[in-house]
């Protein structure tokens, strides 16, 4: 924390965003909009809700700055990193491997981004997604040892999960939506933002691997026949389309797809995308 003192009385003020609560992380969001940006107003504002201090407003305008500028929080370069577990309520809950959702729970996901006006406002509802209860935890010495060392990579967002030593509950909306609230009361802005830059950081991972299904190029074929070109990513529904398309409207074969590994699906995808663009040649 960070201290600072107004007519002798002391304050302190959070130097990282894990020591900013979920609930001041989206009043700091909120608060650059009602005031158009990162300036005096809103640094005054800000460090009086971080602070508790209300006589800030009696602080010469060039203090505000020194203060504000002072601290780490505000920073450019933030050493934001995910965490494995986190623990809410005294229970522990584990991060999930993205490698290993089903295309619902891809799906559900992209549409509560999709759905939102600005990420952040969403964060709290991604957070309860990957954030699931452990159920089982595995003490093995090798799983111990490749911990300790994939502490030392330095992108903490790809392979977070490379060795994890626990499994959670399978996906549940309904138990995640209930989650949501839990994670607003108890989770830091650090935790929420983490899981944001987590799931957006393996989200263009994947749309590099699987372009075809992502950034489709389009041919002059299938520029000149919309009936045979295939759905993209980029489409109104996106995923949603796609199923769609690609099983007839087969109400089995919707669910059926639903069910598969997301990177199976993707791996399909593509080379269904492929083969279009084949015979479209």
């Amino acid at each position: 924390m960070f201290k600072f003192k107004v007519d002798n009385q002391s304050y302190q003020l959070p130097q990282t965003p894990y020591e900013v609560t979920y609930k001041q992380g989206l009043k700091i969001k909120e608060l650059e909009k009602t005031f158009g940006g990162i300036n005096y107003g809103y640094k005054l504002n800000v460090l009086k809700m971080l602070s508790g201090c209300e006589r800030l407003g009696e602080v010469v305008e060039e203090e505000i700055n020194l203060i504000f500028k002072s601290l780490p929080l505000f920073g450019q370069d933030l050493d934001i990193a995910i965490s494995d577990t986190i623990l809410m309520s005294g229970k522990k809950y584990g991060l999930i491997n993205l490698d290993k959702i089903s295309v619902q729970e891809f799906i559900d996901i992209e549409e509560l981004l999709r759905n939102s006006i600005d990420l952040y406002d969403v964060s709290s509802s991604l957070s309860a997604i990957v954030y699931r209860p452990i159920s089982v935890v595995r003490k093995s010495l090798i799983t111990r040892i490749l911990n300790l060392r994939l502490k030392f990579l330095k992108n903490r967002f790809i392979k977070p999960y490379a060795c994890r030593d626990y499994e959670v509950n399978g996906y549940d909306l309904e138990e995640s939506d209930r989650r949501v609230k839990l994670v607003e009361e108890q989770f830091s802005w650090g935790n929420a933002i983490a899981c944001l830059a987590y799931y957006m950081a393996w989200k263009n991972k994947i749309a590099k691997t699987y372009f075809l299904v992502f950034e489709p190029e389009d041919t002059e074929e299938q520029q000149g026949d919309e009936e045979d070109k295939s759905p993209t990513m980029g489409d109104m529904w996106g995923m949603e389309n796609q199923i769609q398309y690609y099983s007839g409207g087969d109400p089995v074969q919707i669910d059926r797809f639903k069910s598969w590994n997301i990177r199976k699906f993707l791996r399909y995808l593509s080379y269904r995308n492929q083969d279009a663009k084949q015979k479209n040649k």
